[in-house]
């Protein structure tokens, strides 16, 4: 088949449908200017003779495909637009299809416009919510909790992961692995806003449904979780140290022991570690950090300066001298890269 037009080389009409699925094809082998040639004989095709809900289908299709290259992102929003105009105009009733071009149009909005894309998400959310589609909703409410616990949005992450848990509990069968990533998430947004006693079970479910899944990993970040709710509930920071013992265990364990992947846990092990006063233990886990970032070649200024400045506060609780030499190390660093005021100020 020749993707020029709407005629192969015998002159006969080209099977859209056809043509359709060899353009998503293409799309897969990121082969994207022959994809666009295809949907775009597709949609010619579709819109000479009416068929608005392919038409649709594959503008959402088409848009994917500018999506996915770097330099287009805005022909994917144009492109979304217009299906949403499309529906409006010829199938107002297809709501189904309207919350899916939503989706679609939110997750291609840019950073910047972060507002404007938590709107078409909540539409969409809500479309799936009155007409019982609780599996895209659920999908649709944890992505959008997920980028909100990423904006450090704690308030807001927490709103949406909490309809996300809702959702997912009314889907047939209920995706456990799914629901304990919410329910963790959902505990360290409480946390952050010292909802204690909600972070703690919330983290407990969590716990409990990664130990029945069998999924060390979580469990691991569900017990340094509930670590770090201890460490903020009075008279639990004893408790709380050893959470964080046993998870770096295990972490450790997964992982082994020069792999980025443990240094959150680390940190959440070395701040609990300071509460508890075991000032020589905390120095031993922030230098652990630093050691793993080193070897790793984690290029991250700020980050590297703030768990070194955890690492001095526990150094200088007992060794006040040595904790002077590492500010002074750590100052003529900054005196270099002026771009981190934040972590100079810190180290003031």
């Amino acid at each position: 088949v020749t993707i020029m037009g709407n005629e192969n080389q015998k002159g006969e009409r080209e099977d859209p449908s056809a043509l359709y699925e060899q353009g998503l094809q293409l799309m897969r082998q990121e082969k994207f200017e022959e994809c666009e040639r295809a949907l775009r004989a597709c949609l010619e095709i579709w819109e000479k003779n009416s068929n608005h809900r392919e038409r649709v289908d594959g503008m959402l299709s088409l848009s994917q495909c500018f999506q996915k290259q770097p330099q287009r992102h805005e022909d994917s929003e144009v492109t979304i637009r217009e299906a949403l105009d499309v529906i409006a105009i010829h199938i107002p009733d297809n709501e189904s299809l309207k919350a899916e071009a939503m989706l679609q149009l939110a997750r291609c909005l840019s950073e910047d416009r972060s507002k404007e894309r938590d709107q078409w998400y909540r539409a969409a959310c809500e479309i799936w919510r009155h007409d019982g589609s609780h599996r895209k909703r659920a999908t649709a409410l944890k992505e959008l909790g997920d980028i909100l616990f990423n904006q450090k949005q704690y308030a807001d992450a927490e709103e949406v992961l909490a309809q996300a848990v809702g959702a997912i509990q009314l889907c047939e069968p209920v995706d456990e692995g799914v629901l304990c990533e919410v329910f963790l998430y959902l505990g360290v947004c409480q946390c952050s806003q010292k909802k204690l006693e909600d972070a703690r079970q919330s983290c407990l479910l969590a716990l409990q449904l990664c130990e029945k899944l069998g999924d060390h990993v979580l469990t691991s970040a569900a017990i340094c979780a509930i670590g770090c709710v201890l460490t903020e509930t009075q008279g639990q920071v004893l408790e709380a140290v050893e959470m964080f013992r046993s998870a770096t265990d295990i972490q450790k364990k997964l992982f082994g022991e020069d792999d980025p992947n443990r240094t959150m846990c680390l940190l959440g092990f070395g701040k609990c570690l300071l509460t508890a006063a075991s000032y020589f233990e905390a120095e031993s886990v922030f230098a652990e950090i630093i050691r793993i970032r080193k070897m790793t070649a984690v290029c991250d200024i700020l980050n590297d300066m703030m768990n070194q400045v955890y690492y001095l506060s526990g150094l200088s609780m007992w060794h006040q001298g040595k904790a002077l030499e590492c500010v002074e190390t750590l100052t003529r660093r900054l005196d270099r890269s002026t771009q981190h005021p934040q972590a100079f100020a810190r180290l003031g």
